[in-house]
This record gives structure tokens, C-alpha cells and sequence, in this order.
């Protein structure tokens, strides 16, 4: 099984959604950002807020391939930078140790 960062950082999605999570890039809003995605406790955490990014990008993955009319591309960006903020920051943790 894939380790959760190279797991995020695999993550194969159209050009445009990914283009509009980068441009965020080192601007990424870590705090209030990630607390209104996955809540405070989770937050403080960053493989299980990961872990929770990722479950929540693959309901809005389903939903954008299926059409669905409460899929929202705003919130699926907001993850999308989430996911590849948080994952950055592991994968430096895990250079540095």
C-alpha cells in the first residue's frame, strides 16, 4: 500500500483543476484553511488531516465524473490545495528525518 504523500502527491486529475490548486502555491492558507476543511482537531494532525483531505477530494472526484448537481469545482480546488500543501509539508518532514 502507497504511504498517505506519495499517495497525495500521485493524484491524477484534469489539467485545470490542478493548474487552479498550484496557482495558490506557496500562498496556501494552512490554518483557516484546513480547520474549515476537516475541523480543528483534525488540524493539528497532519496525517490524518491528509487522510481526510483525500477521502473528501475522492467524494468530489465522484461526483464531478458522474455529473452530479451538488458538485462544486470551488470546493474541489479548496481540497485540491489542501491536499498538496499538507503533502509538501510531510514530504519535507520526511526529508529533513
Amino acid at each position: 500500500m502507497q504511504d498517505i504523500v506519495t499517495r497525495a502527491l500521485s493524484l491524477k486529475r484534469p489539467s485545470l483543476l490542478v493548474e487552479a490548486a498550484q496557482s495558490v502555491g506557496s500562498d496556501y492558507p494552512h490554518g483557516r484553511l484546513l480547520r474549515r476543511l476537516v475541523g480543528t482537531e483534525i488540524s493539528t494532525r497532519p496525517v490524518r488531516a491528509l487522510v481526510c483531505l483525500l477521502d473528501q477530494e475522492t467524494e468530489l472526484e465522484a461526483r464531478r465524473r458522474t455529473g452530479d448537481a451538488g458538485y462544486s469545482p470551488r470546493k474541489h480546488i479548496e481540497v485540491l490545495v489542501a491536499i498538496i500543501g499538507e503533502a509538501r509539508g510531510l514530504y519535507a518532514l520526511r526529508q529533513i528525518t
